[in-house]
């Protein structure tokens, strides 16, 4: 998937969606729940950059381990082996995400709970999807 740095595109796209999502007091993750998979990969994209920046690896690792979707069919997307969400992060994380007030089932905490532990730990909660992701930081 090219890497689209222009996060207009995608937030024009879904900017209907999310105005009737808060007049009707929808929570904000609706938009996201409804929208079609490109649109959702366009905004889980412009999302991420603007919360990690554009050059950031945490970009590859999404791209790599959930192909820039936070949800499917209505619920966030879980692999076989219980990881949650765009930045497939373990559930074992759930608890301390919590702490900070953070809920990995959500695009805005599986993306701000993946910035602390890279902050943290740097790409080693990744290390599975490694073979991916080091070739897109090759690439660019």
């Amino acid at each position: 998937m090219p890497r689209d740095t222009d996060v207009r595109r995608p937030l024009r796209l879904i900017l209907p969606i999310l105005t009737l999502a808060i007049s009707l007091q929808l929570p904000l993750e609706y938009p996201l729940l409804v929208a079609d998979t490109i649109t959702q990969q366009e905004t889980v994209q412009s999302v991420e950059i603007a919360v990690f920046g554009a050059g950031s690896p945490l970009l590859g690792v999404s791209e790599c381990e959930s192909g820039f979707i936070q949800y499917r069919n209505q619920s966030p997307l879980e692999s076989t082996t219980g990881d949650l969400g765009a930045m497939q992060i373990s559930r074992i994380h759930e608890k301390e995400a919590k702490t900070h007030g953070w809920d990995i089932s959500t695009l805005s905490g599986n993306l701000l709970y993946a910035k602390y532990l890279y902050e943290k730990d740097g790409l080693k909660p990744w290390l599975s999807s490694r073979h991916c992701w080091a070739k897109l930081a090759d690439s660019s």
